[in-house]
């Protein structure tokens, strides 16, 4: 399999694992109360956006013949960094000041500058105000629970954009998310269906800072072939 193939394999795949419906590419910046509101995570879904903070994501997920991993580093100036195994195959892909660069053992192509409502796919677990919003529609407290060495409230989101399970720490960050797991569309009518596993989704906060690497090519358009 070529490089090119590969890249885009892991490129839909760093869209599959999360199975977000809607991402609103453009990074919210809207204006919130002067004051900032103290919410109690037991009583509302309205968890800080992780669009505005710095943070970084790991998630494992999907089947048995086809295991994934995928770890990002997020900015909150909007830079990226997400790292993909699949198939014994790592993609390192860079989006810094808007530039789309990815990354194989030997070499950095970059793609220019992303067209600003261009899907970007690590982007899906940088949640905006927006989204949050859009997920609080369909959210139900179902109790706490231990993550780590705090408690956590616990909530069950069933909305258009979203399924899953929702950990929100003390201070009011995702901590953690479960997807609900969903059969392999792709599986033949009349065979046995496979369940795609649960996605655990994890994010630690800290200060992050993307550094573009070193040995960026540009990537070259392709050459039309001779008519003939």
């Amino acid at each position: 399999m070529n490089k090119k193939v590969i890249g885009g394999v892991l490129a839909v795949a760093l869209v599959a694992i999360v199975g977000v419906g809607v991402y609103y590419s453009s990074h919210s910046q809207s204006d919130d109360s002067k004051v900032a509101k103290t919410i109690d995570p037991t009583k509302v879904f309205e968890p800080k956006a992780p669009a505005d903070m710095d943070f970084e994501v790991t998630v494992t997920s999907g089947s048995e013949t086809q295991p994934m991993s995928l770890k990002i580093k997020h900015a909150k100036n909007g830079d990226t960094e997400s790292t993909t195994g699949m198939s014994g195959v790592t993609l390192t892909t860079y989006i810094i000041d808007k530039e789309y660069i990815q990354c194989t053992a030997d070499q950095c192509l970059s793609s220019g500058k992303i067209p600003e409502r261009q899907q970007i796919p690590s982007a899906n677990y940088a949640f905006t105000k927006e989204y949050i919003l859009a997920m609080q529609r369909g959210s139900k407290y179902t109790g706490s629970e231990q993550c780590g060495k705090s408690t956590c409230a616990k909530w069950e989101i069933n909305s258009e954009v979203m399924k899953g399970i929702f950990y929100i720490d003390k201070e009011n960050r995702i901590v953690k998310i479960v997807n609900t797991p969903s059969e392999d569309s792709s599986t033949p009518t009349g065979t046995e269906a496979k369940t795609t596993t649960a996605s655990p989704i994890t994010y630690t906060y800290g200060n992050i800072t993307i550094t573009r690497p070193a040995n960026v090519q540009k990537l070259q358009p392709a050459t039309p072939s001779p008519t003939s």
